[in-house]
């Protein structure tokens, strides 16, 4: 019997649904390789005594016949279930328990201490055997080994397995399907009309596609790009590679290869080299396994999953070739607003150049301004790959600033639905939202009622953090404290042990609270919250209480060498992020936002001398309330003396000039406070 538990409606009772037994239609269990079985004394033999080489094949049939026909062998040789796995564990615990008693009855017996030292060896391979199995079938990558978390792999697997299972649907007709094979069919009719393409091929769009991108290959890129593919890169790149990803359609993982690479490397290798030489793929091998995740909890309608691609690793590898020759030229020809997954770039610049363009918005007056939220329909719904590859962009979140008036809205209106028609993403009216200052009410209705988009008001979450018109306050991270409660709070957490919990607070629930420190300077009550929920975690393993702490917290928060536990201290996090801040703006990283300030609030002058006020946005005003600290540890490369403001700038011993012996000392030389140090050389540079 299953039950599957509904959202509630206008009742406070959730509705219950029921599958008896005879609903349950028998699945066949697809292989799935375990990268444990690498381990046993006994895998390579039996890899090497499977794996043979066609001459009179492809190295692609040769290849996928091998897997195939290994899989019944490897199956019958190591695979196990997961209780008899568990019950092995057992077993191996009563042995060493009997083995230890015989030995203190026995305590002079040789025999008896040897065999008491065979079941504890027995045992401690059982436990890692099963921790390796079900941290694999978790899919958890932050959790170490041998950290004794089977129990928290176990409920993580259970817990995956009851929120991933889609036991019923509702489908477009608004009928809720129960049945197996109704599902299904459901399900691949709707990916079938959202996954492809439009009937526009690149041909036709070539011609839309040169208006938009001006970059053009240069022959020194085309070189790189094309030039042969080496075995060396091949074995280079597949070690690169996570060997527990989720495995695609064959049931392989990287683990497999990685672990059986004296044996099927040469075969590997032939493949991806005669890929590269045929640009052909067979159908078999280039299929994937779409997996669908669950956006909210409860999910029953399709458009609230995401299919995500589990593909073979001949696919994976292929494709992380291609990625790392283009990671070295994808700066000089991706759009300088598009900074995710691109070395040097950050999503925090987008950030902080959304949070300016919205500064004082809450005063209601100024310039007549609108800041648009669009939501496109994402999850491969009508996209046209055609014009997406040939872009070579990224879409998420897309933030639209403008004049609130109705030729620049009417002209965005427009390029949006033009934008649709190529690609396939149209505007989510349901979901998008506007946001209007300087014009009164009745305007800003019909404004909105011309896009089509809800009047929207901030705070409102940009890539997951409040964008703020105004101060932070405590209440505005109520969300962070919120998210990390409730990753302790799980059911599954509660049974880390607490070298467990020490990863999960060092790797996951401090990391949340690093991504905020990245763009705002937290209120203390943040920190001082955030501190109090990790500590008791860490000692108790809950957030609540007080007690249980073996040692400081300072003393926890320092690096291993130190004597700590190496935990990043929030606060002091949080003053180094905002020091990186300032320092890519000294610099001049290149970033949209670092040109943005540098053209609209710096224009010209120095970082360390404009006043605090002179941005619209609080976040930034914190920033550069920091600048003092940063002054001590910085110390300016004077050149040729041309960009060196001899009084403000920290290029002598101590600090600016200014700092050290005061204002005085400007009206004393006759000088001007933006002087240059050029204006005090001689033409010899002396």
């Amino acid at each position: 019997m299953r039950v599957n538990v509904l959202p509630w409606g206008i009742s406070d009772h959730s509705p219950i649904l029921v599958y008896p037994s005879n609903q349950r239609s028998q699945q066949v269990v697809s292989f799935r390789f375990f990268n444990h079985w690498v381990q046993e004394a006994s895998f390579m033999d039996v890899v090497s005594s499977a794996w043979t080489k066609d001459t009179r094949v492809s190295p692609i049939v040769n290849i996928v016949r091998n897997l195939r026909n290994l899989k019944s062998i490897l199956r019958r040789h190591f695979g196990r279930h997961i209780r008899t796995i568990s019950e092995d564990v057992r077993l191996a615990n009563d042995t060493m328990d009997r083995a230890e008693r015989e030995m203190e009855t026995n305590s002079l017996s040789e025999e008896a201490s040897n065999h008491a030292s065979l079941a504890t060896v027995n045992f401690w391979k059982a436990v890692r055997v099963e921790e390796a199995a079900m941290r694999q079938k978790s899919r958890t990558r932050w959790l170490k080994l041998d950290d004794q978390n089977t129990a928290f792999f176990h409920r993580s697997v259970r817990s995956r397995q009851s929120s991933n299972a889609l036991r019923s649907v509702i489908d477009p007709d608004g009928n809720r399907l129960t049945n197996h094979d109704q599902v299904t069919q459901v399900v691949v009719n709707y990916f079938k009309d959202s996954l492809g393409s439009q009937n526009i091929s690149y041909g036709e769009l070539s011609t839309s596609i040169e208006e938009i991108v001006q970059f053009r290959w240069t022959e020194e890129c085309c070189q790189a790009l094309q030039s042969p593919i080496g075995r060396e890169e091949v074995r280079r790149v597949l070690f690169s590679m996570d060997g527990g990803k989720a495995p695609g359609p064959d049931g392989y993982s990287v683990g497999f290869f990685k672990g059986a690479w004296t044996v099927v490397g040469e075969g590997f290798c032939d493949v991806v080299l005669h890929f590269f030489e045929t640009n052909y793929f067979p159908q078999g091998v280039n299929t994937t396994a779409i997996t669908l995740i669950p956006k909210r909890n409860g999910a029953d309608r399709l458009e609230d999953f995401s299919p995500i691609s589990c593909c073979s690793v001949i696919y994976k590898c292929i494709s992380r070739i291609l990625a790392d020759r283009l990671r070295v030229w994808l700066p000089s020809f991706v759009s300088g607003n598009q900074p995710a997954f691109i070395p040097g770039r950050s999503i925090i610049d987008n950030i902080l150049l959304c949070q300016e363009l919205v500064g004082a918005y809450h005063l209601h007056r100024g310039k007549p301004r609108c800041t648009m939220k669009v939501d496109l329909q994402k999850a491969y719904d009508y996209v046209n790959w055609d014009f997406l590859f040939g872009l070579l962009i990224a879409i998420d979140d897309l933030m639209i600033f403008c004049t609130a008036d109705n030729h620049s809205m009417s002209f965005i209106k427009e390029t949006i639905k033009r934008f649709g028609e190529l690609s396939g993403l149209f505007a989510n009216l349901a979901k998008s939202l506007i946001f209007l200052v300087g014009v009164n009410s009745s305007k800003a209705s019909r404004l909105a009622a011309n896009m089509g988009f809800s009047i929207g008001h901030l705070p409102v979450r940009y890539l997951g953090l409040p964008l703020l018109s105004r101060r932070l306050r405590s209440s505005d991270c109520d969300p962070l404290i919120q998210r990390i409660t409730s990753r302790i709070r799980s059911w599954s957490a509660r049974v880390l042990s607490f070298a467990g919990r020490l990863q999960l607070v060092r790797s996951v629930l401090r990391s949340l609270q690093v991504y905020w420190a990245s763009v705002f300077m937290l209120p203390m009550k943040v920190h001082r919250d955030v501190d109090k929920i990790l500590r008791a975690y860490l000692w108790r393993g809950n957030e609540e209480g007080r007690g249980g702490a073996k040692v400081a917290w300072d003393e926890v928060c320092l690096p291993f060498d130190e004597g700590g536990l190496d935990i990043r201290d929030g606060s002091s996090w949080n003053i180094a992020s905002t020091l990186k801040i300032l320092w890519l703006l000294l610099v001049k990283s290149g970033s949209l936002w670092v040109a943005w300030v540098e053209s609209y609030i710096l224009k010209g002058r120095s970082l360390l001398e404009i006043d605090a006020g002179v941005s619209r946005s609080w976040c930034f005003r914190e920033i550069l309330r920091k600048r003092d600290i940063l002054k001590d540890h910085v110390k300016m490369e004077v050149g040729n003396g041309r960009k060196c403001r001899v009084w403000l700038v920290p290029w002598i011993q101590g600090g600016p000039i200014i700092q050290q012996f005061g204002e005085r000392v400007i009206y004393d030389a006759g000088s001007r406070w933006d002087a240059r140090l050029v204006d005090f050389m001689g033409r010899d540079g002396d």
